[in-house]
């Protein structure tokens, strides 16, 4: 029934499947020693997982105000009706956060939505410009006499709103990079419910018709590589609700904009994140809440094709994908296409990547990942007990088991294998202050009869951190340097503090 082409050449389907939801499965973990985690995951998912992402960075605070009330009228409609959707929440402002991580209790996650520290109520951010800063600003500029003033004025209140808003695009992809590694941990289709003001960037520069932001071209390569790995479709919400258009009707939300039913700027960019992701855009609408049922809905009824390029070459260049249905009356949302490898193009992405890859994934509120699996043993160490009342801090010691499997290594002439990774650890306090923090980065090298002896224990490695006597958010992390994979486990710990003899 279907047909799918690349760069216009017919290719052959080797794989079909039909996608119509699916059931939540624990795993069941043996227990764990004392003072003993793992950042296995507990949950395997089937077919898709949903993730509502509220973002204040690029929404004005006027349109945030009513974004939060309907998505508490979605999870009530839930808790009324469950359809067990799995769903998780995020928040993208200053910071990216996790308010919620996967669950089927709607209960969990609304409580999680209207907690007063979730992050999710109406704020002003520094740089997303409001239509009175930008109004005081031209008023600012006008009120200068000389005319050169007023143009030079001008000119540099446009040259700080072009940087803030580059600073949005920045933030946004390291966003979108951060969620997508996170995801990258679950099987299956993955629907991202992205309710904004703006959305000030494409991941396939190469199929939107306003292009790319060209300083940021390899940060959109390497977002768009980790979307299109983890089955990341794209259904961007508009927080600004219906428009004042003429030709709004209220059944045209989402409609393509080809069809004549708007050529703004936003929904263009809307239906490019859509269309290149397989999502589906939703504008002129107030009834956000409907909205978000219906992208999780048809996000969780779908197909998976698979087929081998026939053009074999790892040039690195876009390549377009097609897909038809033998009956022509059915409209299909599918993936536009992908960037094909390319070794010399990875090895530059891997010279641009920030000097310090894995702090970035451990800030405070920042989900678990899972792509380097590992266990942790967090203990004071000896005689440096808790109950000594003459010391404000305790020296604990953290002990990592890494699994080898999970960390790429080369292999040399001899059988010597080498690679490179970084160790992180980081305590918070519960309003998300860094209290201390040791990183290390580590190069292995190893001879073939140690290889052979870590397959069975797993690369074993100690840190030490001194901790206030109070309760902390204790985050650990491990970074492939190499294959660009991260790990990570946040642990809450109680520090009881010992009263001083009086």
């Amino acid at each position: 029934d279907f047909q799918v082409s690349e760069d216009g050449r017919p290719q052959t389907i080797s794989f079909f499947e039909e996608h119509t939801g699916g059931t939540v499965s624990p795993v069941a973990l043996p227990p764990m020693p004392p003072d003993v985690f793992t950042n296995y995951p507990t949950i395997k998912t089937t077919d898709s997982i949903n993730v509502l992402l509220l973002d204040s960075l690029n929404t004005q605070a006027v349109d945030q105000t009513y974004v939060r009330p309907q998505m508490v009228k979605y999870l009530r409609a839930e808790l009324a009706a469950p359809t067990g959707a799995r769903l998780a929440i995020f928040t993208l402002g200053q910071n990216f956060r996790m308010v919620r991580g996967f669950t089927v209790d709607s209960s969990a996650s609304l409580k999680a939505l209207i907690d007063p520290k979730s992050g999710t109520e109406a704020k002003f951010e520094p740089q997303m410009a409001s239509p009175s800063r930008i109004a005081s600003e031209n008023l600012a500029c006008d009120g200068i006499r000389s005319p050169a003033g007023q143009a030079a004025c001008r000119d540099f209140m446009t040259e700080e709103r072009g940087e803030r808003a580059g600073d949005r695009v920045a933030m946004t992809l390291q966003a979108f990079q951060a969620l997508a590694r996170y995801l990258a941990l679950f099987p299956g289709r993955k629907n991202v419910m992205w309710i904004s003001g703006t959305f000030p960037l494409t991941f396939f520069p190469e199929t939107n018709p306003r292009g790319g932001h060209g300083k940021y071209q390899s940060e959109i390569r390497q977002t768009a590589d980790l979307l299109t790995a983890d089955q990341v479709a794209v259904y961007p919400i508009s927080a600004t609700g219906l428009s004042g258009e003429e030709a709004t009707r209220p059944d045209n939300y989402g409609r393509p904009i080809r069809e004549g039913y708007s050529d703004l700027p936003e929904q263009i960019a809307m239906e490019a994140l859509a269309q290149d992701t397989g999502g589906r855009p939703f504008y002129n609408t107030n009834d956000l809440s409907n909205a978000m049922k219906e992208a999780i809905n048809i996000g969780s009824h779908y197909y998976t094709l698979t087929y081998t390029p026939s053009n074999i070459k790892t040039d690195g260049k876009f390549r377009r994908i097609e897909v038809k249905g033998i009956n022509r009356s059915y409209k299909l949302a599918y993936r536009r296409g992908y960037y094909r490898e390319n070794p010399d193009t990875e090895l530059a992405i891997q010279r641009n990547v920030e000097s310090d890859p894995l702090l970035p994934l451990m800030s405070f509120g920042m989900p678990d990942f899972a792509e380097i699996l590992y266990k942790v043993r967090v203990a004071a160490l000896p005689g440096d007990s808790s109950a000594d009342p003459t010391k404000s801090v305790v020296r604990y010691g953290v002990d990592f088991a890494i699994s080898p499997q999970d960390v790429k290594l080369e292999t040399s002439v001899g059988g010597v294998r080498s690679g490179s990774i970084e160790v992180a650890v980081i305590a918070y306090n519960y309003d998300g202050k860094a209290l201390n923090a040791v990183s290390k980065k580590i190069p292995i090298r190893l001879q073939p009869d140690v290889f052979a002896a870590l397959q069975r224990v797993g690369f074993q490695l100690h840190e030490e951190i001194d901790l206030p006597k109070a309760d902390v958010f204790f985050k650990t992390g491990i970074y492939d340097l190499k294959a660009h994979h991260a790990g990570s486990l946040e642990i809450p710990l109680h520090i009881v503090a010992a009263q001083a003899p009086k």
